[in-house]
């Protein structure tokens, strides 16, 4: 693992922005599977690193805006370009997941509204074949959960590959109660 990257994931602050003014190319370094710094702090509980990083960064990208809950940066990243909302993240997430793992629902309501397609399934490594809505459940984010119903998410998706449903999901979380009242109420839902 590169040394940005132990940094970050033995929480490290100092040395992770020392690191970085030193050499701003690993801005743009990438772990194994595609991960950016800002995005692997995150993914490591690391939020003040992440953020720190985001800020100082001379160039941010669409899934570290939408992942930070940075909606104004999400807007002018796709106003660039609006193909970018159904792109995958180099380790297999579209910002729509991102936004419905992170809890970010007016980030999730622009995407949807900018065209994000409810029912593209990640390439991640880590889990592959989910829609936003199995991020959404997997994490507890019942408001996310409730906009991607309303907007058409499919409740009766499954994650490939083991064919789990969005109920197994929420079943195997606690405190998912509400968010298992939500898929149950959604008709036509197959258990």
């Amino acid at each position: 693992m590169q040394e940005i990257f132990q940094a970050i994931a033995s929480g490290q602050k100092a040395k992770v922005i020392g690191l970085l003014k030193r050499d701003p190319n690993l801005f743009q370094s990438l772990t194994e599977e595609g991960i950016t710094p800002v995005l692997f702090s995150l993914y490591y509980g690391k939020l003040d690193i992440s953020k720190e990083i985001y800020e100082i960064s001379p160039s941010r990208n669409l899934f570290e805006a939408v992942a930070l809950g940075d909606l104004e940066e999400t807007k002018r990243l796709i106003s660039k370009s609006t193909d970018v909302v159904n792109f995958l993240s180099a380790d297999g997430w579209s910002a729509l997941h991102l936004a419905s793992y992170f809890g970010h629902l007016e980030i999730a309501k622009f995407l949807i509204f900018s065209g994000a397609d409810l029912s593209l399934t990640s390439k991640s490594k880590l889990s592959y074949g989910n829609t936003a809505l199995h991020s959404a459940v997997a994490t507890g984010k019942k408001e996310v959960v409730e906009l991607l119903l309303e907007k058409g998410a499919d409740s009766n998706s499954l994650q490939n590959p083991g064919e789990i449903t969005l109920l197994h999901i929420a079943a195997s979380r606690s405190g998912s109660v509400d968010i298992i009242r939500l898929l149950l109420k959604k008709e036509r839902i197959k258990s």
